[in-house]
């Protein structure tokens, strides 16, 4: 009898852009300009953005569908992840918290590693 494990295993597949919680991440479906429609989105104002760059992308249409709104747009070749989000879908931070950094690099300390782990692993 033969038996098989898998340790893990990796499933690709093709999605509709459709936008949940008024949001979405995608790739560029590959090296070429795409003209892509992802519709979901409850409101009209709906921003797009290329991942690793802190400004949207201007030149989008936003068009009424049923029930909602969609948005019209061509990736950019070489581009190749976005996020999609309309104002329900932008995320909130739980809290801001001040930095206080610690002084573990500090010759006064005397220790030679610092070890993190679980608490499981600490003995």
């Amino acid at each position: 009898m033969d038996q098989t494990f898998f340790n893990w295993f990796e499933i690709e597949y093709r999605r509709r852009f459709e936008a949940h919680d008024d949001r979405i991440g995608f790739q560029n479906p590959g090296d070429a300009p795409y003209q892509l429609e992802i519709g979901g989105f409850s409101e009209p104002w709906i921003e797009i953005f290329r991942i690793g760059d802190a400004a949207s992308l201007v030149g989008y249409s936003v068009i009424p569908e049923a029930g909602g709104y969609k948005v019209v747009f061509e990736t950019n070749p070489g581009d190749q992840a976005y996020m999609a989000v309309g104002p329900a879908g932008k995320l909130k931070p739980a809290g801001i918290v001040l930095d206080d950094p610690s002084d573990l690099a500090a010759p006064g300390n005397g220790a030679d590693y610092v070890i993190i782990s679980h608490e499981d692993f600490l003995d």
